[in-house]
């Protein structure tokens, strides 16, 4: 395997280490903010937002860079979750979550396609499949360790360990040599 598909590898898992930690507490940390409508609402917007800005940022990352769009969104996406710590309001959740699909919508594209480029054309799916599935391995361990994670550290350490992971993907992905 390539130096820089195990580079992108790992920065996704530490990525899917910090948003496993944060989706299973998410409804229950919001409800105190919004209703039941509000939260759905708000899910809505992030799925929304990435389905129209992936298209516009999978062109800008084929011209302009796929790395400088995985950093960018990872740094985005680190400063939404930390900022997560201090919503008060429905609003306040549909804007952070409005910029957390716009973190997601620069990345995913760009992961996608440096996966795609680097990986043996006779083995893509292969490669895809190892990808795919060692991120999803990691979400899921996270989301159940994210319960001791609160148990232990407080609500608020999960936005901050999220950030932190997301932000250290960011690095990790900028020290790749273009």
């Amino acid at each position: 395997m390539k130096k820089e598909l195990l580079v992108i590898l790992l920065a996704n898992i530490l990525s899917a280490i910090g948003m496993g930690i944060f989706a299973p507490i998410y409804l229950l940390y919001y409800q105190k903010i919004g209703n039941y409508s509000e939260i759905a609402t708000a899910f809505g917007i992030f799925w929304i937002v990435l389905a129209f800005l992936e298209i516009p940022f999978g062109y800008l990352s084929d011209k302009f860079g796929k790395k400088y769009f995985i950093v960018l969104g990872g740094i985005l996406a680190s400063l939404t979750s930390f900022s997560f710590i201090f919503v008060q309001s429905a609003f306040e959740l549909y804007l952070l979550e409005f910029l957390s699909g716009i973190a997601t919508s620069m990345q995913t594209p760009a992961v996608q396609s440096l996966i795609s480029e680097a990986a043996p054309r006779n083995k893509r799916g292969k490669f895809f499949g190892i990808f795919n599935s060692s991120v999803n391995f990691t979400y899921g361990l996270a989301s159940i360790f994210s319960g001791i994670f609160i148990g232990v550290f407080g609500l608020t350490s999960v936005f901050i360990l999220s950030s932190l992971f997301q932000i250290s993907s960011a690095f990790l992905v900028s020290r790749i040599k273009s």
